[in-house]
């Protein structure tokens, strides 16, 4: 039997106090069971994945500066070895969280690109394909500007020719190698699934949707423990 919850967004003081007892008693590795005594006790229902960013965030001293140029270089060279990985992404680096650096790269770069392209032509306007962007320092500029960074900026911001042929060619490319994969995806037996992982580009279109108010709810199946723990360690990459 199957069931559907809508996971809460901000954590309440109530679940912090239960979620620091659950940990003391179960351990920091037991997240199945840490969710399922969070559930049981509060109401309130948080994926493993959840309990466990929480607990790294609230029990570690998280670096509270912007990233620098050096870190962000080496979050760059970390997501080309370890691909969204995260976790080991965030080792490279000395007193950031998993956390931080995912919500950096997914957060910071949709949200610049969102305030890059309003109002801008079509041909103005940078279409997100990959990491590999960044590599370029006047992109990079654009898509790692800090929040407090003026509309302004944004507004009177300009790609060079050199800019919009490095997108256009990313773009292009990633293109032609989805309309392959989707060649691919017709015939199953030849996908080779180890290196068929790809970022999901719709996470940087030039939207407007508010999406704090768009709720995210998940649908599990009653399964063994191990298997959904496996399972949950590629939800939201």
């Amino acid at each position: 039997m199957a069931f559907e919850r809508c996971k809460p967004k901000l954590w309440k003081v109530e679940e912090d106090l239960k979620l620091q007892e659950l940990v003391k008693t179960l351990g920091e590795k037991k997240w199945v069971q840490v969710a399922k005594g969070l559930e049981e006790s509060l109401s309130i229902f948080r994926t493993p994945k959840q309990c466990r960013d929480r607990w790294s965030n609230r029990s570690s001293q998280v670096n509270p500066i912007p990233f620098s140029d050096r870190e962000i270089k080496i979050i760059l060279r970390g997501q080309k070895k370890f691909g969204n990985k995260w976790s080991k992404v965030a080792k490279l680096l000395s007193g950031r969280s998993e956390n931080q650096v995912k919500n950096f790269m997914h957060s910071t770069i949709r949200r610049n690109i969102r305030r890059f392209n309003k109002g801008k032509l079509e041909s103005e306007k940078i279409k997100f394909s990959s990491l590999s962007l960044l590599d370029n320092l006047e992109i990079r500029e654009i898509l790692t500007a800090k929040k407090s960074v003026s509309k302004s900026f944004f507004m009177q911001k300009f790609l060079s020719n050199e800019a919009k042929e490095i997108i256009k060619s990313m773009h292009d490319s990633i293109t032609q190698s989805s309309k392959s994969k989707v060649k691919i995806l017709e015939n199953p037996s030849y996908i080779n699934f180890s290196g068929f992982e790809v970022w999901n580009l719709k996470d940087f279109e030039d939207i407007t949707v508010n999406e704090d108010s768009q709720e995210y709810c998940v649908t599990r199946n009653e399964i063994n423990e191990e298997e959904y723990e496996y399972r949950l360690s590629f939800e939201d990459y």
